[in-house]
Formats: C-alpha cells, structure tokens, sequence
C-alpha cells in the first residue's frame, strides 16, 4: 500500500505543518485503503471510513490520510493489529479522547501518509470522525 501512496502529493514529514490544495486522487486512495482495511481485518471492523480534511473535496487539508475504524471493543484492536500491520501500519498507542488508538503508514522513514485512528461505534469521537 505504501508504494501507491507516494506517487500523488501525499505525505508530510513529522511534526510539520503544511496545507496544500485538495488531490482528486486522495478520494481514490481513501477509499482503496478502507477496502484493504475491510480485507485484512474481517467482521471486527463494524465501519472503516475516509475521514477529515482530504475526504472533502476542494478544501485545502495537510497531505495525509485520516481513516477512522469502529470497532464493537477495545479488546478487538489487539485481534486486528496483525491485520492492519500487515498492510504496514505502525502501531503507535492509545491516544485515549484525544483520537482514539493509532497507527499511522510512513511512505519513507517519519514521512506520514496515513493516521489511522480506532474507536468503539459506541465512543463520541466516532461520530465526530463522521461528522467532519
């Protein structure tokens, strides 16, 4: 997946910030992502969805992919982690109110393309993710 990502403006270094005009590609690789997701993790994945700023066309957004997953339980992150690192997500924790738990795709060592954050369908930051 990370080769596919990088051929199309998208990326930023960490701790960077920096807004570009929105990529018609973005939608395209937003959706071939939750798919993949879809694919690697089964029925334990209640809804997986493009999210924030590059979701939405024609608005300037940081060049990276926001995905949010639902998941019924905390304790099923832990069965879908194989999945999802599999694809060449990093898992970087539990960021608790503040974006659920995380993994993030790096195109090149640092250099983010995607945020991949997990919450209960139950949690509010669930219907915020969709609500953006």
């Amino acid at each position: 997946m990370t080769n596919r990502m990088n051929k199309s403006k998208l990326g930023l270094k960490r701790n960077t910030v920096r807004l570009v005009p929105h990529q018609k590609e973005w939608l395209v690789m937003g959706q071939k992502a939750c798919l993949g997701i879809r694919e690697a993790c089964g029925d334990l994945v209640i809804d997986v969805q493009h999210v924030g700023s590059t979701a939405v066309p024609g608005l300037e957004a940081k060049p990276i992919i926001d995905l949010a997953i639902a998941v019924r339980d905390k304790a099923d992150i832990a069965e879908i982690t194989p999945g999802l690192e599999g694809l060449g997500f990093i898992d970087r924790g539990d960021r608790g109110n503040s974006g659920g738990y995380l993994f993030v795709m790096d195109s090149e060592p640092d250099v983010r393309v995607i945020h991949l954050h997990i919450v209960e369908e139950t949690d509010p930051q669930w219907l915020e993710y969709l609500n953006f």
